[in-house]
């Protein structure tokens, strides 16, 4: 099933201005960045297009209060509640159960950010997401299975995100294999100098569809 994120100008012009402003050189501004990037629909038919609103919209208001929190001490109730993960695993549910039918048209005359969600994948991670602990990096990683990995406008302009997505993801699932703490830990401690760069090349990327022909 393939996911899409329409990059209206004024969408593209706020990861832009985000991205650069974000302070942090840990985990966190990527989590922020996971976030602006999800897709806002999938292009098939029957897809759960409420669900994934739902669990947009939760991770935009998480990503605002641990910001609120910075430079405080994180804790779970900061990452998730069971609300939040109720919805989580609606999505990944409707995702797998979803039909293997031909895709619908996608976006025609916006520069979008799109690729593939593998159901098999999210089928795989399903058993985890139930029974992580709430604040583990579990729900950020099932995010990070819906990136997309093309900035396309009428043809394809950039895989910056495909090197973005695979770096955030690698990271995720190694964090996801360890204690929470040590997930809550990173989201504001080190320094993230792969993903950071990887970042940058997506930034350059959405500044340049404008320089091609998009819309301004």
């Amino acid at each position: 099933m393939r996911a899409e994120l329409a990059l209206t100008p004024d969408h593209a012009a706020r990861c832009v201005r985000v991205f650069e402003y974000l302070p942090a050189p840990a985990l966190l501004p990527h989590l922020v960045a996971l976030a602006l990037l999800l897709p806002d629909r999938f292009v098939a038919r029957n897809a759960p297009l409420d669900a994934l609103a739902r669990v947009r919209e939760q991770l935009r208001v998480r990503c605002r209060l641990l910001f609120v929190r910075m430079p405080q001490r994180i804790e779970a109730a900061d990452l998730e509640d069971s609300q939040d993960r109720v919805a989580t695993l609606a999505l990944a549910r409707a995702i797998v159960a979803s039909p293997d039918e031909s895709s619908i048209p996608g976006a025609q005359n916006t520069p979008c950010l799109t690729g593939d969600v593998e159901r098999e994948r999210i089928d795989a991670l399903l058993p985890e997401l139930q029974d992580a602990p709430l604040g583990s990096a579990m729900p950020w990683l099932f995010a990070a299975e819906l990136l997309g990995t093309t900035l396309v406008w009428r043809t394809a302009l950039s895989d910056a995100p495909a090197g973005y997505r695979s770096q955030l993801h690698a990271r995720l699932a190694s964090l996801a294999e360890q204690s929470p703490e040590i997930f809550r830990r990173a989201l504001v401690q080190g320094d993230e100098p792969g993903l950071g760069g990887a970042l940058r090349d997506v930034c350059d990327a959405l500044r340049g569809v404008h320089s091609l022909g998009g819309p301004a």
